[in-house]
């Protein structure tokens, strides 16, 4: 900066001694001797110097910069005087320097932690020179006549420019994403069912009628300066959340500002500062609890008035600790744009989340350069609130809002018994003590909550330690292993005289007894010293911030300690819940959390396991199960939570490649969307499929069809019930396993239609949460499924055990090699550029390329009739070929097993393993025997036959299955078919995914 300012410095010299006989003219015109000198810029182009632009010839040296470069980077950092001073330089300073932006920020820098009150006058450099040197603004004469330099020109300043006179008053559509519906046709029981327990916004209209800031106008803009005129509102901006301006002063500036990104009243002490206003509207009656009410005194921030004149509002943020809100708006419109929680939008930093500071753009700018580049698939959900409309915003939920006009609304954040996991959660990986300070408080006045405290604890604490935490988990694995016989290997550890080799902290004696106690006294001793030099490694980085009685991993956030290295050969989860461990390349360890079916899901794998030793071909396509448990039996109370944490443990097979790493499914569309053009390189493409690994579509189908009849036909009886003497079979009679087949055994659809029931309270809320299925189609779930799900079920097939989970992650095979047939058309002694190679599935290409073979599919009879021209000139000739082939031997994980309809399992088949290949789809169902199903010769029928018989009704029920699956069907198959997203209904969607005749 000091160097930047002695070259504005010098420049100003050299120009004020051109210009002493010339004093009207701002600085030396270019001498045509001149020499030109090329410079590379920022961005790599070629920029001449020396020429006799205005704006070359006034920035000097610094022309090779970029101006959004200068105006943010350099310029932005100048305090009002330097930008007062540095405008004398040249007509670019001059122009660029009196961005009103740029005076906007230096100004509240400047006045950060002062106490007289602002007032704005026309501009932020007339207000900045009036704040700072009022003495010395009066002399100057008014009108102010700025100058003018027609030769000058930059984009950057022309688009804030743009931006800041920008009219945003029709600038947003509501698309229907949200629903808009009366207060009174709503109960709160119908709320919480279908909106606030699923996480869906909704609007309501007349939430606040009848109340004085409605009927009374108590809250329009004249009353409002009427009763608090002289009052100092908390006004934004940016990081200055302390601006001195009375509220008369705020609406004066509301109506001449031109800011792109206008100061914003968002005060949460209004109620205090006038006690009044609180009387003037209510709690809508969809939210009566609030269990931060019982903190008293230190209860968080809750209630805000939210004033702010056009173009202003609030950039991409996440309401704090879990709470949901409404916002009930009294004048103007504002536009909300929203993103479930397991969505970031673009422009935030996955750090920025954790650390809960959003970096996002303001609103208008977002909307402006980010907005129309968003692929289809990553839209948010969009709304216009009007006035005397109140939305509620469900915790968790990323949103932006646009104020259309000039706005002024209440808003309340709230936690109640429905979004009560998510604040605990917040609260508790924040921090420890206002959780337990929530928790004492609400304890004392409602102990009530006892139950939903110990359950949320439950569940929490399963998660204390996260998976790089291997001296946590190396403990575990190592019991389990060793209480299961298994051998296994170490890493060689380097001794010193402080750490001991960490096999002497495990007892090797394979006997269960003393494998129950892990002698733990040694590794906290060996650990000691390195505890105490994390500690001290803290107090230097953060002296005030560190706290001896405080839990050290709290504090040791904001210094991420690099994790310790795994004395084992393990390749840690990345799953976040029912953790996955791979031991020495040898044994998988599967670990079962409370949620995602716990443990009912790890006793039904069992059971699975252990049905499938009497089926020679099936036995032999899963990996062999070596052993199972739960850690509680092992550890005890050096488990540290109360969660059993059921396991299994499978040998590792070896040599494998899943379907996926063979055939990866496409990536989301990109952002910016649509991509820019890309070059042909077919000639690139042809060499590099010839190393690709082939998926052979027959080989597949056969495979699939074999495998999943055998798991069709697994018997389901509970003939093992009372024969707990079999070694073999006792492990799968536990309580889950009893009541599974009890229910089977009151009517043999009862598990299923349990299950229905369960998809039923979920699939609206995940296909919001999901955000893949577009919002027009969305709003016809309701209508085009049943309201009795059990009407899906297809009776005239008996249930059966499914996988209900075969995706491509969980078909397994091994690379091989194989001869085929390399169809080879010659004409005039000359190649054609591509091979015909049947029965071959390459990998999937680029998004343009896939929109390509899509088009080619529609157009395809014209493309035959110009190959039939095309072949009539040309020889075929046959070449044999050896190619890698990926052949399928494998299936893997049970744990989503269930007794159900075999319809279900058709879903991730088809989408998944099948990529929504309607041949291969085809070749299934024409091979897949039906029990129970003959044709009028009594031979027996296949699901193609019964396609046939009723093509509208078998793509009905495939797919109301597809929208009520436990997994997001649809992004999955839009990633192969992105022009599904342009469906209008889902009868279309249904026929362009299922219909096998189009």
């Amino acid at each position: 900066m000091v160097v930047l300012k002695n070259t504005l410095n010098n420049n100003n010299n050299n120009i004020n001694n051109n210009n002493i006989k010339k004093k009207k003219q701002f600085y030396k015109r270019p001498d045509k001797k001149d020499k030109r000198q090329e410079v590379i810029n920022s961005k790599g182009v070629k920029v001449i110097i020396g020429e006799t632009d205005l704006r070359t010839k006034s920035l000097g040296t610094l022309s090779v910069l970029e101006d959004h470069i200068l105006l943010n980077t350099i310029f932005n950092e100048f305090t009002c005087s330097e930008l007062l001073k540095y405008q004398c330089v040249s007509p670019a300073f001059y122009i660029m320097l009196g961005d009103d932006r740029l005076w906007k920020d230096a100004f509240f820098r400047e006045i950060k932690g002062r106490k007289e009150f602002v007032k704005y006058i026309e501009n932020w450099k007339v207000t900045a020179l009036s704040y700072l040197y009022p003495n010395s603004i009066n002399k100057f004469k008014k009108p102010y006549i700025p100058l003018h330099f027609p030769d000058f020109y930059s984009h950057e300043i022309y688009t804030r420019w743009l931006r800041r006179h920008m009219k945003v008053k029709d600038y947003g559509v509501d698309f229907g994403h949200v629903k808009h519906i009366e207060a009174d046709q709503l109960t709160v029981e119908e709320f919480q069912r279908d909106y606030e327990i699923p996480s869906i916004p909704v609007i309501f209209k007349n939430a606040q009628k009848g109340t004085p800031m409605m009927e009374k106008n108590e809250w329009s803009e004249e009353r409002l300066i009427e009763r608090c005129g002289d009052v100092v509102f908390k006004i934004s901006h940016q990081d200055n959340k302390r601006i001195q301006m009375t509220f008369r002063d705020y609406c004066d500036y509301m109506k001449t500002q031109t800011d792109e990104e206008p100061l914003y009243v968002f005060d949460q002490a209004f109620g205090e500062k006038v006690p009044s206003l609180l009387d003037d509207y209510i709690i809508p009656k969809f939210f009566p609890e609030d269990l931060f009410k019982y903190n008293g005194d230190e209860r968080p921030h809750f209630r805000w008035i939210v004033i702010g004149p056009e173009r202003s509002g609030a950039s991409w943020h996440i309401d704090p600790a879990g709470t949901s809100a409404w916002n009930s708006l009294i004048s103007g419109r504002k536009r909300w744009l929203m993103y479930p929680p397991n969505f970031t939008p673009y422009t935030v930093e996955s750090d920025d989340v954790v650390d809960k500071i959003y970096g996002s753009p303001p609103s208008l700018l977002w909307l402006l350069e980010v907005y129309p580049y968003i692929p289809p698939d990553y839209r948010p959900i969009e709304c216009i609130q009007e006035p005397g409309e109140t939305i509620f915003v469900p915790g968790g939920w990323w949103h932006m809002v646009l104020n259309m006009e000039q706005s002024i609304a209440v808003t309340q954040n709230f936690c109640n018994s429905q979004n009560f996991d998510d604040v605990c959660s917040d609260l508790a990986n924040d921090d420890k003590k206002d959780y337990y300070d929530f928790k004492k408080h609400l304890l004392t006045s409602r102990p009530d909550f006892q139950n939903r405290f110990n359950q949320f604890e439950f569940k929490n604490d399963q998660f204390n330690h996260s998976f790089d935490d291997t001296e946590y988990w190396d403990i575990i694995i190592k019991s389990i292993l060793n209480n299961s016989n298994l051998k296994f290997k170490e890493k060689p550890i380097i001794n010193n005289n402080n750490n001991n080799n960490n096999n002497n902290n495990i007892n090797n004696n394979h006997d269960n007894n003393n494998n129950n106690n892990i002698n733990n006294d040694n590794d906290n001793n060996n650990n000691s010293n390195q505890e105490e030099k994390e500690k001290e490694l803290i107090k230097e980085e953060n002296p005030k911030k560190y706290d001896e009685d405080s839990d050290l991993k709290t504090k040791s956030k904001q210094i991420k300690l690099p994790p310790k290295e795994s004395t084992l050969y393990l390749e840690m989860p990345s799953s976040g819940q029912s953790p996955v461990f791979i031991v020495d390349e040898k044994y998988v360890i599967k670990l079962y959390c409370s949620e995602l079916g716990g443990e009912k899901s790890w006793s039904t794998e069992l059971l699975l396991y252990s049905k499938i030793k009497e089926n020679t071909e099936l036995n032999s396509t899963f990996p062999k199960l070596l052993a199972y448990g739960n850690i509680k039996d092992l550890l005890g109370d050096k488990l540290q939570c109360e969660w059993k944490w059921p396991y299994i443990v499978t040998e590792y097979l070896n040599d494998t490649l899943n379907l996926q790493d063979v055939q990866p499914v496409p990536d989301s569309l990109p952002y910016p969307y649509p991509p820019p053009p890309e070059e042909d390189e077919d000639e690139e493409d042809d060499e590099e499929d010839e190393e690709d690994i082939k998926v052979l579509d027959d080989k597949l189908v056969d495979f699939l069809v074999e495998k999943v009849s055998l798991i069709h036909s697994i018997e389901i009886n509970n003939n093992n019930n009372n024969n707990t003497n079999n070694d073999q079979q006792s492990y799968i009679i536990d309580d889950n396993i009893k009541s599974l087949l009890n229910e089977y055994n009151q009517d043999k659809w009862l598990p299923w239609k349990n299950q229905l029931l369960s998809l039923d309270s979920k699939y609206i809320s995940n296909h919001w949460n999901w955000n893949g299925l577009p919002p027009h189609l969305r709003s016809q779930l309701i209508d085009y499924l049943p309201t009795d799900k059990t009407e899906l079920i297809d009776y005239s097939m008996d249930p059966c055990f499914i996988h209900a989970d075969l995706t491509d992650e969980n078909v397994l095979g091994i690379e091989s090699t194989s001869e085929i047939i390399v169809l080879e058309k010659i004409k005039k002694l000359k190649k054609t550029p591509k091979s015909a190679k049947k029965g071959i599935i390459n990998k999937p290409s680029s998004l343009s390329t896939r929109l390509k073979q899509l088009k080619q599919k529609v157009n395809g009879k014209n493309q035959e009739k110009e190959d039939d021209e095309d072949d009539k000139d040309c020889d075929t000739i046959e070449n044999k070929k050896t190619i890698k082939i990926w052949d399928p031997k494998y299936l893997i994980d049970w744990g989503d097993s269930k007794i159900g309809d075999r319809w279900y399992e058709l879903i991730s088949l088809y989408i998944s393993v099948f990529a929504l290949d309607k041949d291969r789809l085809k070749s299934f169902l024409s091979k897949y025997i039906l029990p129970n199903h003959h044709d009028n010769n009594n031979s027996k029928k296949s699901w193609l036959d019964y396609y046939n018989e009723n093509p509208q009704a078998f793509i009905k029920r495939a797919m109301q299955y597809t929208l009520i699956h436990h997994c997001d069907a649809f992004t999955t198959a839009a990633r192969h078919n992105p022009l599904l997203r342009n469906s209008q209904t889902i009868d279309e969607l249904a026929n362009s995914i299922w219909n096998l005749d189009v």
